[in-house]
């Protein structure tokens, strides 16, 4: 059977993001699983449908995890069909991480788990043509509620300030 690669630039990347969650820094990354572990996928030539995870890592760099993110993720193919859903722990869900950026929050402190993995998005994709490879890359929104913040980006948990921080935004 021919197939064909989505491609995270994950045999380099994995190598480094498997580290970085046990890291000082925080990141936002593009799995194929819930439990952010697999950043490469192969497919049937056509059709076939998948799933893609947009998940948080919290850091020390957050203290005590995150009540919100912004970001992007640059590299889907504008044929794929998509239904985009944020977590369902989320209070509020603005914009498409696929189509220029989004922003979601949670009315309460997220990432205090052992994993510190947050669940920020679920994107159901069909892709009717052959998927080559290609790499999805999460970057800063393309135009962030922040000015300033023109990276991946989260707000951290420490009340009153709940100051905003760029984080790292990995390759799948």
């Amino acid at each position: 059977m021919r197939r064909s690669r989505l491609a995270l630039a994950c045999a380099a990347a994995f190598a480094a993001a498997a580290p970085r969650l046990d890291a000082l820094t925080s990141n936002i990354g593009v799995y194929f699983d819930a439990g952010g572990v697999t950043c490469d996928a192969r497919f049937p030539t056509s059709p076939v449908v998948f799933s893609i995870y947009i998940l948080g890592h919290t850091g020390p760099d957050l203290g005590d995890g995150m009540t919100a993110a912004e970001f992007r993720v640059d590299g889907a193919d504008p044929a794929w069909t998509t239904l985009v859903a944020g977590s369902p722990s989320a209070s509020l869900s603005l914009g498409d991480p696929l189509q220029g950026g989004c922003l979601i929050a949670f009315a309460s402190c997220q990432g205090g788990s052992p994993a510190n993995l947050v669940l920020l998005y679920g994107v159901q994709v069909i892709a009717i043509d052959p998927i080559g490879p290609r790499v999805l890359e999460v970057k800063g929104h393309t135009a962030p509620a922040a000015p300033q913040f023109q990276c991946p980006n989260m707000v951290n948990c420490s009340a009153p300030a709940f100051g905003r921080s760029c984080v790292d935004g990995l390759r799948a």
